[in-house]
């Protein structure tokens, strides 16, 4: 009870009161019992209330009116203390982690959720925790609730029952549960209501501790590596599904021929009738062989056998995983015992007798059969592989199964005999064979059957070596990097396809490799069959010819071949029959050596990217299709020469020349070619001048040229005309269209150029600048030029042409003024323009060409800004500033004009050393004055660099050479 004093004017009579909180502070809720007001003259005033002020209790009011009354009166019943009593069940992980909350019901009403905590580690398995609880009097209890809010690792909670002693009448209710509060276990509830009992009672059944053996059988691979689960199931109920772990003897579960034991506890299921055994089919080695398993109870002491004596196994006996076995009262045997059978393997001792293959073998007696052996043996010619083999007693033996799966290199195998011993009775087997177990030899056989000999005997007549020389022809591109082979007939039998098991470097161009082959006497050899697989990156072979050697008699028959084994030469056989001689020959004629010179023309996109062909024919026959192959070939205005060997061809009468029109660029424009025959001196001549590209000319790439024996002008030169574009400075001038020109001389005409235009040419008041590489047309006497129309703003103002021909140094000036615009002037797009005053006089300015090599060194490249300055008797350029990549071991080339400067003395050249990478390995520089052809060579082949050589960056090189 607590008492204040406040000080006021007189209120009076007191008719009522206000009293709350603010609810502040963490247990702000208050249950107010009443309040009494005394005045100074004695009187009293009685508030009655007996109810929460809580934002969380009651009617959740924290303010509330209490009108007054003049006498007092108990406003709140007292409160009782209830001790609550909680027994967790004995049973596996019957503990619960989460919180655990309960309500008591009684006759006067309930006393609302209260969590049971107490500082203690609460509701462990078979343990008791006491609580105490105070509310009022509830009278006498009908049930209570109990749960818990499944929070924690285990939630899951068996609840045995729970004693609430009632602190006012003495008295003890009892609630027995004996069940789970589990979302995953009985009925997945986690919240129960138990009527009251005044009696004690028990409310789950006692546990038993089986103790469960396990003796996996002594088979071979009968131990497993899986996840094995098991059942009990009795006269009183099951005991679920139990994982077998943590093994009471071993750590490594479930070997062959071993016993585990476990300890498993559950409640009593009294007599056992079954259980049910299996397992999840994980791990690498996942099938079992269950000899039998032994439960005792080790309450009552009484054994259970229950014997299987089978796989579990997928791939074993009937396919099962999972078995159900019945309980019998005494042991028993399950499976039979395990004998060792000694398997002794001889393979023949000849030449290719030897297997690569996987052997396996299948013993069948009177009792049942081994099953599919593989045999990890090695299996050569003439060697004794012996094996053991476990499997069930299979009594007498009576027949044996052995083969190979036909894989590896060499798989045909030649076995002499097998011997099968039983260890346990020492009775030996005796199986005879003498043949070929080969795809391609005797019956094609790869497995055989045999029944057994009493006795042991000779089963391989003796071989005869026969040697096979065979010599690879002196050609280009004869050897052959497939797998070859040969089948020698003979008229008392064949050897069969043989594998020539050759070194790395066999049948290769020229060359002479020897061979042996073992077989049975094949009398005299009329024919051989030889050929090849196909595989490999060069397969095609040229066979000059072979001899073979009886080596027992001394015997020899010669076989002329002189012929290609290949799918893409000759008649595209890459295997050949060839009937014996008994005398050597030639089976190949020389080969002579022919120089062939290409020449790629000097035209603009000339060079090609494709593979180029060629095919030489003369009036002896042809070289065959010859793919001519070097770096960098067949670019703009190169000459290049290889050399092919062939058979005499004797007077050439022309070529077939083609590209297979691959790679980025592969339009080729041919100059020329000419061929010389390096041992008679003799050259023969084709002239092409034409492309070979499937957008160009004709669109052919691949073109026949005959021969002439003297040489000409396939392409007229080329010349480079530089058209320079003036648009008139008035509104609307400017156009978005594409612009072409084409040129009229007196020795032809350009053919239609459009301009390789920026997106900013042909704006109002610009002078725009292209150049065309033509072949020359002499004097210039008109042009015509117009575009597309194409554009939001195709209409063009054109002011006026200047044409000049770079290599003459003559212009020609073409005054225009006028629309090209299909609204404007006269709605005209294309005109056509005569020469004006002044035209076809030569210019001072000349047009150079300057090279520029970056030499082939480490970091030789520079991201720099390269400038160059040229001197002649006549005069010095201004200083240029060179557009290139200048990267290492490659060549820019840089265009510029200047008046003349008379014959070339020196450059200054140099960068500026911006950029990451500046230091710059200059190699030479080549300027061509491309009006005389003149050419200037200043060689440096030293740095330009601060940190390299001599630490300058700019040189000054003196002309090294003149052409």
């Amino acid at each position: 009870m607590d008492q204040f004093r406040i000080e006021c004017v007189d209120l009076g009579e007191l008719s009522r009161i206000q009293i709350g909180h603010d609810g502040s502070g963490p247990m702000s809720g208050w249950f107010l019992d009443k309040v009494v007001i005394r005045a100074g003259d004695g009187t009293s005033w009685f508030f009655i209330c007996g109810r929460w002020l809580a934002s969380d209790e009651d009617d959740k009011k924290i303010v509330r009116e209490l009108p007054a009354q003049k006498e007092d009166a108990i406003a709140s019943l007292p409160l009782v203390n209830y001790k609550v009593t909680v027994l967790t069940g004995d049973r596996r992980g019957a503990g619960t982690d989460a919180n655990v909350s309960i309500t008591l019901y009684g006759e006067h009403g309930d006393s609302g959720s209260h969590k049971l905590e107490n500082n203690q580690n609460n509701f462990e398995r078979n343990k008791t925790d006491v609580f105490s609880l105070d509310c009022v009097s509830l009278g006498n209890l009908t049930k209570i609730r109990i749960g818990h809010d499944d929070s924690g690792i285990g939630s899951g909670w068996f609840l045995d029952k729970v004693i609430v002693f009632d602190g006012k009448s003495k008295q003890d209710f009892y609630f027995l549960c004996g069940k789970w509060l589990a979302k995953d276990e009985d009925d997945k509830q986690i919240i129960r209501e138990i009527p009251a009992s005044n009696k004690d009672g028990v409310a789950s059944a006692p546990l038993s501790l089986y103790e469960v053996s396990v003796v996996t059988g002594d088979r071979r691979y009968a131990g497993t590596d899986a996840n094995v689960f098991f059942t009990m199931y009795g006269a009183a109920g099951d005991s679920g599904v139990r994982k077998l772990n943590n093994p009471k003897n071993s750590q490594n579960m479930f070997e062959r021929g071993q016993t585990d034991v476990f300890g498993i506890e559950c409640v009593e299921l009294g007599d056992l009738s079954k259980i049910r055994i299996g397992h999840d089919n994980s791990g690498v080695g996942s099938g079992w062989f269950l000899d039998k398993i032994i439960v005792k109870n080790l309450r009552t002491s009484k054994n259970y056998y229950f014997l299987c004596g089978k796989w579990l196994d997928d791939k074993e006996d009937d396919k099962q995983l999972i078995r159900e076995i019945p309980a019998q009262t005494e042991d028993g045997r399950s499976c039979l015992p395990i004998v060792n059978y000694k398997v002794t393997i001889r393979t023949a001792d000849f030449r290719g007798a030897g297997t690569d293959a996987n052997v396996f073998v299948h013993i069948y007696g009177k009792n049942g059969s081994s099953g599919d052996r593989v045999l990890d043996g090695e299996f050569e010619r003439g060697s004794v592989d012996t094996f053991g083999i476990e499997c069930v007693d299979l009594g007498p033996i009576e027949k044996l199964r052995i083969g190979h799966d036909n894989r590896g290199f060499g798989p045909g195998w030649f076995l002499d005999k097998v011997t099968i011993r039983n260890e346990s009775t020492s009775q030996e087997y005796y199986f005879l064979a003498g043949r070929w177990l080969d795809k391609s030899e005797g019956d094609g056989l790869t497995v055989i059957e045999m029944t057994p000999k009493n006795e042991d005997g000779v089963a391989t007549i003796p071989l005869i070596t026969y040697k096979v020389t065979i010599k690879t022809a002196d050609r280009r591109g004869a050897g052959t990097d497939a797998r070859v082979f040969v089948c020698l007939y003979g008229d008392k039998g064949k050897t069969g396809d043989k594998v020539l098991d050759a070194a790395k470097d066999a049948f290769e161009k020229g060359k002479v490799s020897v061979f042996g082959i073992d077989s049975l006497d094949l009398g005299v050899v009329n024919k051989i069959r030889i050929g090849h697989d196909g595989s490999g990156f060069a397969a095609g072979w040229f066979l000059d010819k072979v001899t073979v050697r009886n080596e027992k008699t001394g015997e020899e028959w010669f076989f002329i071949c002189g012929r290609w084994l290949a799918s893409d030469e000759d008649d595209g056989q890459i295997v050949r029959e060839i009937s014996s001689s008994m005398e050597d020959g030639q089976g190949v004629l020389p080969l002579l050596p022919y120089r062939i010179t290409v020449s790629t023309a000097d035209r603009r996109g000339a060079g090609t990217s494709a593979d180029v062909f060629i095919v030489v024919y003369g009036d002896k026959g042809d070289s065959g299709q010859q793919t001519l192959e070097a770096k960098g070939a067949f670019k703009r205005g190169t000459v290049d020469t290889f050399g092919i060997e062939c058979v005499e061809l004797g007077n050439l009468t022309k070529i077939r020349i083609g590209h297979n029109d691959g790679g980025l660029t592969p339009g080729w424009y041919l100059d020329k070619v000419s061929i010389t025959n390096d041992k008679s001196g003799k050259t023969w001549y084709f002239l092409c001048g034409q492309w070979l590209d499937k957008h160009e000319g004709d669109k052919k790439i691949v073109r026949e040229i005959p021969a002439q024996d003297a040489d000409g002008v396939a392409v007229l030169p080329m010349t480079t005309y530089k058209i320079v574009t003036v648009t008139g400075d008035i509104s609307g001038a400017g156009s978005d269209a594409d612009v072409f020109i084409q040129l009229f001389g007196d020795k032809g005409d350009s053919g239609v150029q459009q301009f390789d235009a920026k997106r900013s040419a042909f704006e109002r008041g610009k002078e725009d600048v292209f150049g065309l590489e033509l072949v020359e047309l002499g004097d210039i006497k008109k042009i015509r030029i117009g575009h597309d129309n194409s554009g939001v703003g195709s209409g063009w103002f054109l002011d006026k042409v200047t044409v000049s021909n770079l290599t003459t140094g003559q212009q020609w000036f073409f005054p225009c003024g006028r629309w090209l615009d299909k609204d404007e002037d006269d709605k005209q797009i294309e005109r056509e323009l005569f020469p004006g005053q002044g035209s076809g006089k030569v210019s001072d300015v000349v047009a150079y060409e300057a090279k520029i090599s970056t030499g082939d060194v480490s970091q030789g490249g520079t991201d720099a800004h390269v400038f160059l300055t040229v001197f002649g008797t006549k005069g010095s350029t201004a200083k240029l500033d060179l557009k290139g990549e200048f990267e290492r071991g490659k060549t820019d080339l840089c265009k510029f004009e200047a008046m003349d400067l008379g014959p070339l003395t020196k450059i200054r050249i140099g960068h500026d050393n911006s950029g990451i990478g500046a230091s710059w390995f200059l190699d030479k520089v080549v300027i061509r004055n491309v009006r005389t052809n003149d050419t200037f060579t200043f060689t440096y082949n030293q740095w330009l660099s601060k940190s390299k050589g001599d630490g300058r960056l700019v040189a000054e090189i003196s002309v090294s050479s003149t052409k």
